[in-house]
């Protein structure tokens, strides 16, 4: 049998195809097993869940063998967010630290958080991901991320975040003061 299978889609709702190689088997008389299995087959879409099949392979003469196939397809779930960095004024830019939590251990791979990517480690539930140059303009922040295609099955929370005030040279006089969000500089 082929090992557990462990992958996450992006949300509930998002489908993961099935990619793995059917079990074979041999048997010592020469003749060709018949193998069955239940509902699992390479290419079937799965949702959201844990997915186990037998295959049993069997002989002319009642000799039986089994093994079983795992598949747990699971999502990004719940993030959280960490304290944002002052504002830049020199760029008028921020960082945000999002943390996501995953309903099953993922493999090692690449995520896409609002146009970064990142890589990811595999093994933990929750990772911790650092969203740099962010505009400062005081709007709402959606959040939107990925880590398989399609992407038209993206996890998002609209108004994630609202974004700090501008703090570079917002009046375009080429002086941060005050009419800037910003004290003057020397």
């Amino acid at each position: 049998c082929p090992e557990d299978i462990s992958v996450v889609v992006n949300k509930f709702g998002c489908t993961y195809i099935a990619d793995f190689e059917h079990p074979t088997a041999t048997d010592n008389s020469g003749a060709e097993p018949t193998i069955t299995n239940f509902f699992l087959n390479p290419g079937l879409a799965l949702g959201v869940g844990v997915y186990n099949d037998v295959y049993t392979a069997s002989d002319a003469v009642g000799n039986e063998a089994s093994c079983i196939v795992k598949i747990t397809v699971g999502t990004i779930q719940d993030p959280v967010l960490g304290t944002p960095s002052a504002c830049d004024p020199l760029t008028n830019t921020y960082s945000q630290e999002i943390t996501l939590l995953f309903n099953t251990i993922p493999e090692p791979g690449t995520i896409n958080i609002n146009g970064q990517n990142f890589p990811y480690q595999g093994g933990v539930f929750f990772q911790t991901f650092i969203l740099e140059g962010l505009p400062a303009n005081g709007q709402p922040v959606d959040l939107a991320a990925y880590i398989s295609d399609p992407t038209d099955c993206i996890f998002e929370v609209e108004d994630f975040i609202s974004a700090p005030v501008p703090c570079g040279d917002v009046d375009g006089d080429g002086i941060l003061d005050d009419d800037d969000n910003c004290s003057s500089i020397a």
